[in-house]
């Protein structure tokens, strides 16, 4: 059998990028010869790529209806800052209200229950954070998707709660400023009647805490899901046709489908390169992350294929396998901070919005698709054989498809089936080999050429 690789594809230093020997793995060709035109010779190839990453902020992430309102700091020797507030509304539970003649404020309270924490020591549960709570001045829309979209001119700049020191629990309560209330209670019949008319008036709150202070390392981001913040309002309901002289409550609640997005701050944009040399870092939210232009691979594979006169539209890849290789650490539990399933993300374009998302590529969803944690070999495992596919053979519409990103992932199910996003909520962060370890960012593949 004719070994197809004639020579090695070789790069400079700038683009690292090198197609290792073929070898050639002897098959049985009768095996399901009865499905194969007899006019094509398939034979079983395998070959190892060295990919090029590169390291690229994140800082255009979809924010917005991602189920958690995310708020808090946290500060790493490595990684610097990282900040996040959240945007949200809120709505009357009861529409149509009728708040008497010259009612008066008794109190406004908010409660919010926490669900989770993103720490990575135990000791960080129980920080001190100053809740600062604001109002907008704009409205939660379209308009603000993404987490670097929303600045300090799109809310007012006093706090509107009074003094809260958040320390531990699951749940944070704290009065308003009445004058706030006063506001409400002034609220239009129309906009008593319609949530979208409300909306337009009182457009929600903006909530964040104090950076950690000092030179303090650690912190903590707090998790709110969606639709675990609620208000309640007193006041005094008088109504001299009604008879009516008593206190009384409006709640105002928020919900998956009320607008709400979260922003957050990261300070590792300094850290972004073309050429990282021993290591590579992957950051929760939309901090630091790798990134790789498949175009260079294209042209590594179109490269080898003309030197050994193949077209590479014949070339069909049985499996393809990106691999992320990393030291294990000194101290075993800084593995806890990597995340546990990473995977090769795009940013691509909603057809209704005309907005851009970043989206795992669709071979996650395919068996065996891996990208989780190895903590036996050392690295990360993703499997994109459709993906490059799809980039030998310029079955792709969009060049974007090409610039792609290495987002931790999630995954959302119900009975019938399993989605999969890119974490947009939660924080980690890890360190990956670099283009120029001894063990570096890679592809292995094996594959046939169709004759």
């Amino acid at each position: 059998m004719t070994n197809r690789k004639k020579s090695l594809i070789t790069w400079g230093v700038s683009a690292i990028v090198a197609l290792s020997t073929v070898s050639c793995i002897e098959v049985d060709k009768t095996l399901g010869s009865g499905y194969i035109p007899t006019d094509y010779d398939l034979a079983l190839y395998s070959g190892q790529l060295d990919v090029p990453v590169e390291m690229k902020m994140s800082d255009s992430l979809q924010t917005m209806y991602s189920g958690y309102y995310v708020f808090g700091s946290y500060r790493d020797q490595l990684f610097g800052e990282v900040d996040a507030a959240s945007a949200f509304s809120v709505i009357p539970s009861i529409y149509e209200n009728d708040f008497g003649d010259a009612p008066t404020v008794k109190y406004l309270r908010m409660y919010i229950t926490i669900n989770s924490h993103s720490i990575f020591n135990s000791w960080e549960a129980s920080i001190p954070q100053n809740i600062y709570l604001y109002k907008l001045t704009k409205e939660i829309d379209t308009l603000k998707p993404y987490n670097n979209s929303y600045t300090v001119g799109d809310y007012d700049p006093v706090p509107i709660n009074e003094e809260t020191v958040y320390i531990k629990g699951d749940s944070i309560v704290f009065d308003i400023d009445k004058t706030y209330a006063e506001e409400l209670l002034k609220a239009t019949k129309l906009e008593r009647d319609s949530a979208n008319h409300f909306l337009k008036r009182f457009k929600g709150f903006y909530l964040r805490t104090d950076p950690m202070p000092g030179s303090l390392i650690g912190g903590r981001l707090n998790l709110v899901s969606a639709g675990n913040i609620y208000m309640v309002l007193n006041y005094r309901h008088k109504s001299a046709a009604d008879n009516i002289d008593t206190d009384s409550l409006v709640t105002y609640y928020t919900s998956e489908s009320v607008p709400y997005a979260s922003w957050y701050k990261h300070s590792t944009k300094s850290m972004e390169t073309s050429s990282p040399a021993q290591k590579v870092y992957i950051e929760g939210m939309a901090g630091i992350k790798p990134y790789i232009d498949f175009t260079n691979i294209k042209t590594a594979f179109d490269t080898w294929a003309q030197e050994n006169g193949i077209d590479i539209k014949r070339v069909i890849f049985s499996k393809a396998e990106l691999v992320l290789p990393y030291e294990f650490p000194s101290d075993y539990k800084t593995m806890n901070q990597f995340p546990s399933k990473i995977f090769l993300a795009t940013r691509v374009r909603d057809t209704t919005t005309n907005l851009r998302y970043y989206q795992p590529v669709s071979d996650i969803y395919l068996d065996g698709s891996d990208g989780e944690v190895d903590r036996v070999n050392f690295d990360y495992r993703i499997n994109i054989t459709t993906y490059l596919q799809k980039v030998i053979t310029n079955r792709h519409t969009d060049a974007s498809y090409l610039k792609t990103w290495v987002f931790p992932v999630m995954a959302s199910s119900s009975t019938s089936s399993t989605s999969y996003y890119v974490e947009n909520t939660a924080y980690y962060k890890a360190i990956l080999n670099g283009n120029l370890a001894q063990r570096k960012p890679h592809l292995e593949f094996t594959y046939s050429i169709l004759k």
